[in-house]
């Protein structure tokens, strides 16, 4: 009965302004848009509640800190690894800790893609696993996958998608 009213009314506006220019086909055309229009409202409100309604914050493994107040100066505890004119490493290798041994996997080297190195004492113990197409030799190294029980680590190629176990004493 609202909607009715409306569409009449604004039908009265149009005939004002438009005067004979509308004529009975042009109103009843604009009537059933103006009553989808309606809907369309009346389908956006009720979208817009179901989303509302459906967002709930149902996380449960959002962590709290409890201690911000506690802070740890580590300045001190920070060392330099001074390898030398012998271990160039670049600007990003992956690190890797095994056992007593500091693993230093550098995928951008040109010849040798691992370093050991002593992590107690930063002393660089040997490099190996050269880069090229050889036997023995990684096209495209992955991470290194840490086997400390057997003091293994096994690295994948992706070059040649196969995967060396290396063996550490």
């Amino acid at each position: 009965m609202e909607m009715d009213v409306i569409v009449i009314s604004i039908i009265r506006i149009i005939k004002k302004q438009f005067g004979k220019l509308i004529n009975l086909g042009q109103i009843v055309m604009l009537t059933k848009v103006v009553k989808k229009l309606e809907t369309v409202k009346k389908l956006w409100l009720l979208l817009s509640v179901l989303v509302l309604a459906g967002c709930e914050k149902t996380d449960r493994t959002e962590k709290y800190q409890k201690k911000r107040d506690r802070v740890v100066d580590v300045h001190s505890r920070i060392r330099e690894i001074d390898l030398g004119n012998e271990l160039l490493v670049g600007a990003m290798p992956r690190l890797f800790l095994m056992g007593d041994y500091l693993l230093i996997l550098d995928v951008r080297s040109y010849d040798n893609l691992l370093h050991v190195i002593d992590k107690n004492t930063f002393a660089h113990l040997r490099s190996g696993i050269k880069r090229g197409r050889g036997p023995g030799e990684i096209v495209s190294p992955g991470n290194l996958i840490i086997d400390e029980s057997r003091c293994k680590f096994l690295i994948p190629d992706y070059g040649k998608q196969v995967i060396y176990g290396f063996w550490i004493p």
